[in-house]
C-alpha cells in the first residue's frame, strides 16, 4: 500500500509540474501541439531519418512551421490562435503523410 502511496504522489507531482498542453497529432515522424492558450504551436520530429517534420495550424496548409532540427527536437512559434492543426513528414518524390485535422 504504501508503495502505490509514493508512485501516486510522484506521479501526480509530474502532472502538476509539467506544462498544460491539448490536442496533440501525430504521424510516424512528426507530431504537433499546442499550449493551453493557443497562442504557441508546436513542431516534434520523432524520428531518426532524413525526413522534416513540419505542421499546419488555423486549419489551412498555408500557414506551416517545419522543423529541420533533427529527430528528438521540438521548435514552437507564436500565432494569434492555432485552432484546427496537423503533423506531416515532408517527403521527397511521394506525397507527405500528414495526421487529421484537429484541435
Amino acid at each position: 500500500m504504501k508503495l502505490r502511496s509514493v508512485f501516486f504522489a510522484a506521479t501526480a507531482s509530474v502532472l502538476l509540474a509539467s506544462p498544460a498542453f491539448a490536442g496533440v497529432r501525430s504521424v510516424t515522424g512528426s507530431s504537433t501541439n499546442h499550449n493551453s492558450a493557443g497562442t504557441i504551436f508546436y513542431v516534434s520530429d520523432t524520428a531518426a531519418d532524413s525526413d522534416r517534420a513540419y505542421g499546419n495550424w488555423g486549419g489551412t496548409s498555408s500557414n506551416r512551421l517545419e522543423n529541420g532540427s533533427g529527430s528528438g527536437t521540438t521548435v514552437s512559434k507564436p500565432v494569434s490562435s492555432v485552432g484546427s492543426h496537423r503533423a506531416c513528414v515532408s517527403l521527397n518524390f511521394n506525397p507527405d503523410p500528414c495526421s487529421i485535422w484537429g484541435s
